[in-house]
C-alpha cells in the first residue's frame, strides 16, 4: 500500500513500520476447525518470534526473541472459517501468518505455514501446477493489507483499500 521514491525514502518507511509509527490493518481470513475465534471476540497476541530452526524452509518464522504484537478481532465466523481484523505493532517478517498460525489457525490458501514444508517446496519448483493448485482451498492466501496510517515528512498520509476480491469470492461461497 505505501512505497518510498528512493532509497532513503524507503529506509524512512521500513523504521516506522519497524518501530510502530505507522498504524496497519489487515483482513485475513483463517481456518479454525476448533472454534478459536468466535464473533467479537478480542485477542492480543505477543509472541515474540524469529526464524524456524527446524524449517527446512528458510524464511519460515516461530517462537523467537524478537518482540511483536498482534491485535485480532473476529469480524465473522462461516462454518469452519472466521474473518479476522488484525493490527500489527513492529512489522516482523511474516508476523500475522505466523501469530495465527501458532494460535492453530493459519490463514485460508497459506503454502508456508497452512500447508507445511512439502507442500511450500513443491509450490516454489512448480508454481500454479494443477495438482498442488487442487490442493487449496483458495489459490492465494487471504490476507490483504486494508488501512496505512502514517506520519511522513509532508504529513499525514491515510490510505485504505477494500478486501480483495478472491478473498471476498471465497467468504461469500461459504457457507454462514
Amino acid at each position: 500500500m505505501a512505497c518510498g521514491r528512493g532509497f532513503d525514502a524507503i529506509r524512512d518507511l521500513r523504521m516506522r513500520f519497524a518501530e510502530s509509527a505507522a498504524e496497519k490493518r489487515y483482513r485475513a481470513i483463517v481456518q479454525d476447525e476448533a472454534g478459536r475465534w468466535q464473533p467479537s471476540a478480542r485477542a492480543t497476541i505477543d509472541t515474540p518470534l524469529g526464524m524456524m530452526g527446524t524449517s527446512v524452509v528458510s524464511i519460515k518464522m516461530d517462537v523467537g526473541p524478537l518482540p511483536c504484537r498482534t491485535h485480532v478481532v473476529c469480524i465473522e465466523r462461516r462454518g469452519s472459517h472466521a474473518l479476522l481484523e488484525v493490527e500489527i505493532e513492529q512489522g516482523r517478517q511474516h508476523q500475522i501468518r505466523a501469530h495465527l498460525w501458532l494460535q492453530g489457525t493459519p490463514i485460508v490458501g497459506d503454502k508456508l505455514y497452512a500447508l507445511g514444508d512439502d507442500f511450500f517446496l513443491a509450490w516454489i519448483n512448480a508454481p500454479g501446477a494443477p495438482e498442488l493448485v487442487a490442493q487449496l482451498p483458495i489459490r492465494w492466501h487471504a490476507l490483504a493489507c486494508v488501512g496505512l496510517q502514517f506520519q511522513h515528512a509532508g504529513g499525514a498520509v491515510a490510505v485504505t483499500a477494500p478486501t480483495p476480491p478472491h478473498m471476498a469470492e471465497f467468504w461469500a461461497a461459504l457457507q454462514p
